[in-house]
């Protein structure tokens, strides 16, 4: 996502801030938006990822990472190698949230090729690793 969309996203939404990555191929990039009453600091970027730290008014820290997972599952340990690295720069309360272009079981996906137990393995042990819960989700499937 291109700043300038980004900074349309922002306006267009109602936030005062934003941060945008620029789209590599087909993919379309990602966007962090937010107010003014949290103060954000931006400490890593990459096509996959924007990770921040982020301030509350009362003076609250926490981190969050928006997430978007390797999509060819030949290269998707590269993802699993960035969480783990991820989950090594800070001990602050973590959310991480995205795409992660990957299964916890078998019985998640909807059609499609057939998931190798491998990647989903692989997904398992960086979930653990890090520490995240499956906080599932609401609305319509393939969200």
């Amino acid at each position: 996502m291109s700043h300038q969309r980004s900074e349309e996203l922002k306006w267009r939404l109602g936030f005062q801030s934003a941060f945008g990555v620029s789209s590599v191929g087909l993919s379309g990039g990602l966007a962090l938006l937010w107010r003014n009453n949290v103060t954000v600091d931006l400490k890593s970027y990459s096509k996959f990822h924007i990770d921040v730290w982020v301030t509350e008014e009362d003076g609250r820290m926490w981190r969050f990472t928006g997430f978007y997972g390797e999509p060819l599952r030949a290269r998707r340990r590269e993802s699993w190698r960035m969480l783990r690295f991820l989950r090594n720069q800070s001990d602050l309360p973590w959310l991480c949230v995205g795409d992660f272009n990957e299964f916890l079981h078998v019985d998640e996906q909807m059609g499609g090729n057939d998931r190798e137990e491998w990647c989903m393995e692989g997904f398992r042990e960086v979930v653990d690793f890090c520490g995240f819960t499956d906080l599932g989700f609401r609305g319509l499937l393939y969200t």
